[in-house]
């Protein structure tokens, strides 16, 4: 199977249908082995739909998660471990202050803060009557393995780690299914790779600075041929602790 084509043509789908018939030309929709239950929670239909009585309420959760990713996202590029409550912002307005408006190194202009985040809606079904409602941030992304304990979990007290975010119960991927077709979401995300190769040369810069050979051999020994989750938060960590120092 082209993973690539596949994504191609459910990122291009208009509607449900379309993308349903497209999981089942590649023998994905009814195929049990590969779904999970949202949240890895069996019973969970009370928990997501209980969230939001009203579609623009839980619409506008889902724009509160882009603020929170372009947050975390400037967080990291400053050096900072995001969930480092000594040296971290406790606000949001905070937040955006020290990482965007009057970061020297790192900061966003009004124009380009604009360009972070886009709402847009689209649709030629019935002349727009059953639109999709499209929201594209440019914050820290995912990887397919962190996404069970992100975007699509339930319950879990990630965002509780770090202060000066917004979504605090993690609820806001799920709130808006009950106002989907047949509940369904496409969610499309990458880990920002621009934050990772500044991180590193950053990083690495700065333990040559102080001589610590024993560090860069050890961050050298975890980026070969892949960067995992677990790596990149240790690269935060590392990061953090030599700005304190």
């Amino acid at each position: 199977m082209d993973n690539f084509k596949l994504f191609n043509e459910l990122l291009y789908s208009q509607n449900v249908k379309e993308l349903t018939d497209i999981l089942k030309k590649y023998n994905l929709w009814d195929n049990e082995d590969i779904w999970r239950f949202y949240g890895d929670v069996d019973n969970n239909v009370g928990q997501v739909h209980g969230q939001q009585s009203q579609p623009v309420k839980a619409f506008v959760e889902k724009i509160t998660n882009s603020i929170d990713a372009l947050l975390v996202l400037m967080c990291i590029k400053n050096g900072l471990d995001p969930t480092d409550w000594d040296n971290v912002p406790r606000t949001v307005s905070e937040a955006v202050e020290k990482f965007i408006t009057k970061s020297k190194k790192h900061g966003l202009s009004l124009s380009e803060i604009e360009r972070q985040i886009y709402v847009f809606a689209e649709g030629k079904i019935e002349k727009g009557k059953f639109p999709n409602l499209c929201i594209y941030d440019n914050g820290e992304g995912q990887t397919p393995e962190a996404l069970p304990d992100t975007i699509v979990s339930l319950g879990k007290s990630n965002k509780k780690k770090i202060p000066f975010l917004q979504g605090q119960y993690n609820m806001g991927g799920s709130g808006v299914s009950k106002f989907c077709k047949d509940g369904i979401q496409l969610i499309v995300t990458k880990k920002s790779d621009q934050e990772i190769v500044e991180l590193i040369d950053e990083l690495i810069q700065e333990l040559k600075e102080q001589s610590n050979v024993r560090k860069i051999e050890s961050l050298e020994k975890k980026l070969i041929n892949n960067l995992d989750e677990n790596s990149f938060s240790e690269l935060i960590k590392l990061k953090s602790q030599l700005n304190r120092e």
